[in-house]
């Protein structure tokens, strides 16, 4: 498998790992575009920046947890499906 890394002096060894982290990069930018949707953002007025600071911090710990339990419930159904195999 060739792996090409354009502007960076790595090491092989680190090679594979810088690469699963960009490819990684995908699933953090799906969980923002919810939050940029003026669907979502449009509707909502504050008045004062103190309440759009907090309002963002929400967010955030909401896609934080939000994150979280799909992790939780993915390894949860691997799991699940691996003793489903074994039987």
């Amino acid at each position: 498998m060739k792996q090409f890394l354009c502007g960076l002096s790595v090491t092989p060894d680190k090679a594979p790992h810088i690469v699963k982290e960009y490819k990684g990069q995908s699933s953090v930018e799906t969980s923002f575009k919810i939050l940029n949707n003026p669907m979502f953002v449009g509707p909502i007025y504050l008045k004062k920046s103190g309440r759009v600071e907090a309002l963002a911090y929400v967010l955030l710990i909401a896609l934080l947890i939000f994150g979280i339990l799909e992790r939780r419930v993915r390894e949860a159904m691997k799991h699940e499906s691996e003793t489903q195999k074994e039987q």
